[in-house]
């Protein structure tokens, strides 16, 4: 059932998680706490399973991220629409949630540096 019955919509956030290094996995993590936020200053209910899932399976292991890109894709599929933030690039994950939620021919909308709107060209989608 879609949220679209509480008068709330579910956004899919859509941002890193991966870093080349622990200083830019907190990045990560500061980054998609402040898209959340962003998506609640819209009125809509933020969704980040990589903020939820990555503090109990670990994101380098393979087993793990399989189970975890699971979930989110399960998560995803019950989303009004997916959200790409993309200040920092747009990672393999990023991609394939991005590709599974065309896929489903859901809604989206596409962000930049400082929540400015993109396109898909701008963030290489």
């Amino acid at each position: 059932m879609s949220t679209r019955n509480s008068g709330y919509k579910l956004i899919y956030v859509c941002s890193p998680y991966r870093g080349e290094s622990e200083e830019e996995v907190s990045r990560n993590v500061e980054y998609a706490m402040g898209c959340s936020e962003f998506v609640i200053t819209q009125a809509y209910v933020p969704l980040a399973p990589h903020l939820l899932y990555t503090r109990f399976l670990n994101d380098d292991v393979a087993d793990d991220r399989l189970i975890g890109m699971i979930c989110a894709d399960t998560l995803l599929r019950r989303c009004d629409e997916i959200w790409v933030f993309g200040e920092y690039g747009v990672s393999e994950g990023m991609r394939e949630e991005f590709d599974q939620a065309r896929r489903l021919c859901m809604p989206y909308r596409l962000f930049k540096e400082d929540f400015k709107e993109a396109s898909p060209n701008e963030l290489g989608l």
